[in-house]
């Protein structure tokens, strides 16, 4: 999956209060350079950090317009379930377990829309790959690991060892 950030060549120019903010930040740093050098790092750090903010805001809206896919597995451990938690549908959506020798299409998953795959032997863990496609025909591939008769979820904050005792 690539990673894209599309700035238009007019990009301060786009947006009114981003240009002021900008220029002040550009006003202050030269104003606070004739006080002390060392102003001048501060300013510049600033600045620089409100037009990464600005483009970071930018990208990721864009981020938000498009499909996700993220597979899990039911509660009764039967089912392999796909939930479409993006904004837009997900198209041609196929995935395949190797290790276990399953493979299916789902189709079309709207968005909040979720797809049920009933399947034996789910026992263990596997890894499962995903492709999918947005409307505009851009393709979007992923592994996830799923896990399989676990009594408990999994914690991603439970430490790996006991520190305290028990």
């Amino acid at each position: 999956m690539e990673t894209e950030i599309y700035l238009p060549s007019n990009y301060l120019l786009m947006n009114t209060f981003r240009t002021v903010v900008i220029g002040v930040c550009i006003a202050a740093t030269l104003f606070l350079g004739m006080i002390n050098l060392l102003f001048i790092g501060f300013g510049v750090i600033i600045t620089g950090t409100i037009i990464m903010a600005f483009i970071i805001n930018d990208s990721g809206k864009k981020v938000g317009e498009r499909p996700l896919v993220i597979p899990y597995v039911s509660d009764d451990k039967r089912k392999i379930v796909l939930a479409n938690i993006g904004n837009h549908p997900a198209l041609d959506v196929k995935g395949e377990i190797k290790k276990k020798d399953i493979s299916f299409s789902a189709g079309k998953i709207e968005p909040d829309g979720v797809f049920d795959y009933s399947a034996e032997n789910l026992e263990g863990s596997a890894n499962i790959y995903l492709s999918y496609k947005n409307e505009d025909g851009k393709e979007y591939t992923g592994t996830h690991k799923l896990i399989f008769g676990m009594d408990e979820e999994y914690d991603p904050t439970k430490p790996m060892f006991n520190m305290f005792g028990d």
